[in-house]
């Protein structure tokens, strides 16, 4: 077993219902390693289920929706900060799909916050904020703004910068990444005109082997909807990244011992 028994319940929640108490013990032991717990909350909600199972899940949804709470306080706070003295901000990753109330964000758990500033201005956003957070310089800008002054990546710089976090480093950690890649497609690929910017955006970054690699790995695992021209053919290197994004045991600790070795030594050699 691997994990994916833990993709098949969140790709298609009524797959649960077929479970034992082994198979469920499988599933939230590999659900909480990959941090998706309160994913797969949502996605089995209403669901008939067993107690303990359930009792399981709630936990896990009311420590995300804690998570999401404390995220939107952060994001009010930089607000407050930025947005008076003029400093434009695009909020990143999670905290971007959190503000734009995306279905990427739930079941988030990420604590950190992370904005795009101009270069010029990077040490002043750090001396007026009282927290610590990630910023980046001069990160893609083009999405829509909030009314609290921040700004959204645009649709396919979110998809990208989920890609680069899954892929970039060469060595893909965990289902979680895809899951999030999954979601925000599923969001946005029906928005006239978001394959070409999506293309258009990998190809300014020279990422689109990447998106190509990421769009096919997802729809494998999850049916997520891609266009076949981006996607491409299947590659051979595509088993080994769906071996290692799915090295789980049933008690969910990592698996595939040599594979994972093989995958880490490729991203040193590459960093």
């Amino acid at each position: 077993m691997d994990a994916r028994h833990l993709a098949k319940a969140l790709g298609n929640p009524a797959y649960v219902q077929g479970l034992d108490q082994r198979g469920w013990a499988a599933l939230l032991a590999m659900a909480d390693a990959e941090e998706l717990t309160a994913s797969l909350a949502w996605r089995v909600s209403g669901l008939a289920i067993s107690q303990d199972s359930q009792a399981h899940l709630t936990i896990a949804r009311e420590r995300a929706e804690e998570s999401r709470s404390a995220t939107l306080d952060r994001i009010r706070a930089i607000a407050k900060e930025l947005a008076p003295a003029g400093i434009p901000a695009t909020l990143l990753d999670e905290a971007g799909w959190i503000a734009a109330g995306l279905d990427a964000a739930r079941g988030s758990v990420g604590s950190e916050v992370a904005i795009a500033v101009p270069r010029e201005r990077e040490a002043e956003v750090r001396g007026r904020l009282p927290f610590r957070i990630r910023t980046v310089a001069n990160a893609d800008v083009g999405g829509a703004s909030l009314e609290n002054g921040l700004f959204l990546p645009a649709p396919e710089s979110m998809v990208m910068d989920a890609v680069e976090a899954l892929l970039g480093s060469g060595d893909p950690k965990g289902l979680a990444g895809l899951w999030a890649i999954d979601r925000l497609i599923r969001e946005f690929s029906e928005v006239e005109g978001f394959w070409q910017r999506l293309h258009n955006c990998s190809a300014a970054r020279k990422c689109t082997p990447l998106l190509s690699r990421a769009l096919r790995l997802s729809h494998h695992l999850f049916e997520t909807p891609v266009d076949p021209w981006l996607a491409w053919e299947p590659r051979r290197g595509d088993i080994f990244y769906l071996g290692r994004i799915l090295a789980r045991n049933a008690r969910g600790e990592e698996s595939r011992r040599i594979l994972r070795l093989a995958f880490r030594v490729r991203a040193r050699l590459r960093g």
